[in-house]
């Protein structure tokens, strides 16, 4: 299944829409929470599903989700990512190491726009760059020597990293990498209706209860609509989030290269 990551500016927050009437009761919901994000699963039961059908489905994603906090989750204490951004353990299990790779590859595509190290330059600039008046280059140029994914490698089943203050944050591509282990459940068990909607990651096949191919709009306010069947998508960044500093406007998104937000 393919996966889009849409542009880190992009417009977000998305509103699944359901239109007309439909055999809704053939659907069913599992919600729950993966990885600190909400999540919520609406699927059809396919035919002659035993009656054990629902709990197991439930219990086998119940499975990959303990699997995924240990590994990705920064509010597991004892989690793969947390160990290793205290220096406490550098190997890593299957899951860790199938996303950080997938994210350097995307890096690579994208120019490391969704970079994983960041948190040290968000630190420093403050929440909506409230300390915009305030940062001097000076600061900026002691915290690049542990930012940047050139600072952090995979080998041999351990992470190593060019200086020990690099910390890593996999929250995004985790989240889109869930809905795709979610899927992997779902099609097992020969479900081909489904949407999975975890954090602001969407992974859709067949059609939606009324019977349409499932759509999403981007933000309320836009008449953008994607319409998903068969595939994932991963939105990431708000338009209205950006922020304004002496007439100029900035993401929350940061150049590694040079310290300073994305203009």
């Amino acid at each position: 299944m393919k996966r889009y990551l849409l542009p880190l500016f992009a417009l977000v927050g998305y509103l699944l829409l359901f239109s007309g009437c439909g055999t809704q009761e053939e659907y069913k919901t599992i919600s729950g929470v993966v990885m600190g994000y909400s999540f919520k699963i609406v699927y059809k039961t396919p035919p002659y599903a035993p009656w054990s059908f629902d709990s197991d489905l439930k219990r086998e994603l119940n499975k990959y989700i303990q699997d995924i906090d240990k590994s990705l989750s920064l509010y597991h204490k004892g989690s793969v990512i947390n160990q290793i951004n205290n220096n406490k353990s550098m190997e890593v299990d299957s899951i860790f190491s199938v996303v950080f790779r997938e994210t350097k590859r995307a890096a690579q595509y994208t120019g490391a726009a969704l970079n994983i190290t960041s948190k040290p330059l968000q630190q420093l600039w403050g929440y909506n760059l409230i300390h915009y008046h305030t940062v001097t280059d000076e600061q900026v140029q002691e915290v690049l020597p542990y930012v940047g994914f050139d600072k952090i490698y995979l080998k041999e089943g351990r992470i190593v990293k060019d200086d020990p203050r690099v910390t890593i944050n996999l929250n995004t591509p985790g989240i889109g990498y869930s809905t795709d282990l979610f899927a992997q459940v779902l099609q097992a068990h020969k479900v081909v209706n489904y949407m999975i909607e975890a954090g602001e990651a969407i992974s859709c096949k067949g059609v939606n209860p009324s019977g349409f191919p499932w759509r999403v709009q981007l933000d309320r306010s836009s008449s953008i609509v994607l319409h998903l069947n068969d595939k994932s998508v991963t939105i990431h960044g708000k338009l209205y989030e950006l922020i304004r500093k002496d007439n100029r406007f900035f993401s929350y998104l940061f150049d590694t290269k040079t310290g300073y937000p994305s203009e």
